[in-house]
């Protein structure tokens, strides 16, 4: 098995009211990988800049970012052929994706079915090195920077950041002093394509979490009415638990809960709801083990809840007399 290191640049539309802002939101410019072996050694390394033609004048964000000029792109390969060559280069031998973060193979694939290019066999499972490095630093909910991570491992800064076979090439160096053991049990799924269907949709389970990915649905409302979105299983033993707070939300996008396990103590419940291309809805969810203190502060986040929807009942009311 070899892991591709993968690392994106994008260009964007120059305003939100561009025609293609919501087809394609981000332009890839860049395709940055290295190539590790199953012992995490480099063995290859792949480079090339992308020819813009939905954006092809470059937002000043990215240039910024990247140092690239309009100038520079116009000298890039054209995105299929770019993408058949990097392809190529993968699959000398079995492989699976690696990035520092969630968003890298989404917007390859949305950049692929732009140019109507065959996705990946779904699901596509893959590392995100970022989420990884917050589970065995103990926050999970803390999302830490490339940078931050390569100064904590003290791996010398020889490359600068931001552009994508410098950042694929930290990322693996990263890999490599986080070791195999702590980085394999802890793949993920990408979710630009969804479950088709009840029997498609994916559970995974980890050492103090879990997460389920729900098929989609033609609105919020039928996800949150959706039994198994609602349910709550031990992550560990995964047997149904009982909810001590049943799932409210602090606003339109995140639903939390808190359960118990006999056995194995508190857990919190998150459902983050996300929509796709299709303007339909789907469920990612997670049970994570807590503690009291943990226990706690869900509590107070749901005391605030009821407080400040509370408040807004009152001032409807008043607005309305």
């Amino acid at each position: 098995m070899n892991y591709i290191v993968l690392d994106l640049e994008w260009n964007q539309a120059a305003n939100k009211k561009n025609r293609y802002a919501k087809i394609l939101p981000f332009e890839i410019i860049e395709i940055g990988a290295v190539k590790l072996n199953d012992g995490f050694q480099i063995i290859d390394t792949f480079q090339e800049v992308i020819r813009p033609v939905v954006y092809p004048k470059i937002h000043h964000i990215s240039r910024e970012v990247t140092g690239f000029t309009s100038a520079d792109l116009q000298q890039g390969g054209h995105f299929p052929e770019v993408l058949k060559r990097f392809l190529t280069w993968c699959s000398s031998s079995e492989y699976r994706f690696c990035t520092w973060g969630p968003l890298d193979l989404t917007e390859l694939q949305r950049n692929m079915n732009y140019y109507k290019i065959p996705l990946f066999p779904s699901p596509l499972f893959f590392y995100d090195i970022q989420e990884v490095f917050s589970i065995i630093n103990g926050e999970s909910a803390n999302r830490r920077s490339l940078e931050y991570a390569v100064e904590f491992y003290e791996i010398e800064k020889k490359k600068d950041f931001h552009r994508a076979l410098s950042d694929a090439y930290y990322t693996a160096l990263i890999m490599a002093a986080m070791g195999a053991e702590k980085i394999l049990p802890n793949d993920t799924v990408d979710t630009y394509q969804q479950p088709a269907g009840p029997d498609d949709e994916i559970y995974m389970r980890y050492d103090t979490h879990s997460r389920y990915i729900s098929r989609t649905f033609p609105s919020r409302h039928e996800v949150m009415e959706n039994s198994e979105v609602l349910s709550t299983r031990c992550c560990i033993c995964d047997r149904r638990l009982r909810k001590k707070l049943r799932w409210f939300s602090d606003n339109s996008k995140n639903y939390y809960c808190l359960a118990f396990c006999k056995n194995h103590g508190y857990q919190s419940g998150k459902i983050h709801i996300k929509k796709n291309d299709k303007e339909r809805y789907y469920a990612i969810k997670e049970l994570t083990m807590t503690d009291s203190e943990g226990a706690a502060a869900l509590y107070e986040k749901r005391v605030d809840y009821t407080k400040k929807h509370r408040t807004k009942r009152r001032q409807k009311a008043s607005a309305a007399k």
